[in-house]
């Protein structure tokens, strides 16, 4: 029976082996085995292909258990992005299939796994921002990645894509993006934020709206010395940027980035005007300009 499937599905029956030996040989195996088809850049892989891969990779998460072994799992699934010889187009469609697997799969996973999973979703968006800072924040890459991003997991329009996996990306999203605030300029900062601009605008769901206001806008501009009152400075001081306290244990000491307010007030302001925004949008942005 498996001399007549080809690789990829063969691939994902091995990921998802009940034995963790063959699960683990078969990580290895596809690191080596997308370096190779790589190199040649002969025979790319398509959707179906990555489709397969990824059905293998999230049922090898789904049978992995404990925390740590999780973490390292996590780690090599992700670092497969290192293995496509630098092509972008390759990594965008690794990545953008991710998306398609977990929006997908994600009815079928249980409290009990969900923790994992959420963990994938931040660990592939580092990875991602990774990449393209290694890229040095191109410019055709980054548009890509933001009409990835809009029209799978922060699509909060499409009711195919699940809210969780939304409100989730808004929330991890500065956070991460702030690991490689040292390397972004404050412009290429604010575009990598254009996703958002447009989901304040069009979103119809206005609960959506106000987390995104929350959780994304109102903590770059509380961190920033716009709209502090002077009162205020030390106690905010004390505030550990962009949400990190989630990382008590590590050292977030080197984590800065900068942002072009003046810009992101102007698109704000643009978004807010845009015939495409909703009327009931229109009061959160213009607050957010205010600010």
């Amino acid at each position: 029976m498996f001399d007549q499937m080809d690789n990829e599905k063969l691939f994902a029956i091995k990921l998802a082996d009940n034995d963790k030996k063959i699960r683990d040989k078969s990580i290895k195996q596809l690191q080596n085995y997308i370096r190779s088809r790589s190199i040649t850049e002969q025979e790319p892989f398509n959707e179906e292909d990555m489709i397969k891969l990824w059905k293998g990779l999230h049922y090898c998460l789904w049978m992995c258990d404990k925390p740590i072994v999780q973490e390292e799992l996590m780690e090599k699934i992700c670092n497969l992005v290192d293995c496509f010889n630098n092509s972008d187009k390759q990594v965008m469609l690794f990545v953008r299939v991710y998306f398609i697997t977990i929006i997908r799969e994600w009815i079928g996973i249980d409290k009990w796994r969900i923790d994992k999973f959420l963990m994938l979703i931040r660990c592939m968006i580092r990875k991602s921002f990774g990449y393209l800072n290694s890229k040095k924040w191109n410019k055709t890459l980054v548009k890509k990645f933001n009409n990835m991003m809009l029209n799978l997991p922060l699509n909060i329009n499409d009711n195919k894509i699940p809210d969780g996996i939304s409100y989730h990306v808004t929330d991890l999203f500065i956070e991460e993006l702030v690991k490689f605030g040292t390397t972004l300029k404050p412009i290429r900062a604010v575009k990598i934020l254009l996703p958002f601009f447009k989901l304040m605008a069009i979103s119809k769901k206005k609960q959506f709206v106000v987390h995104v206001k929350k959780r994304l806008f109102e903590q770059i501009i509380e961190c920033s010395d716009v709209g502090i009152e002077p009162e205020a400075e030390e106690e905010i001081g004390q505030i550990k940027a962009f949400g990190l306290q989630l990382y008590e244990e590590e050292d977030t000491s080197e984590y800065t980035i900068k942002f072009n307010y003046e810009l992101i007030a102007k698109k704000l302001f643009k978004m807010g005007n845009s015939t495409g925004c909703l009327q009931r949008n229109k009061s959160l942005i213009f607050d957010l300009v205010k600010k």
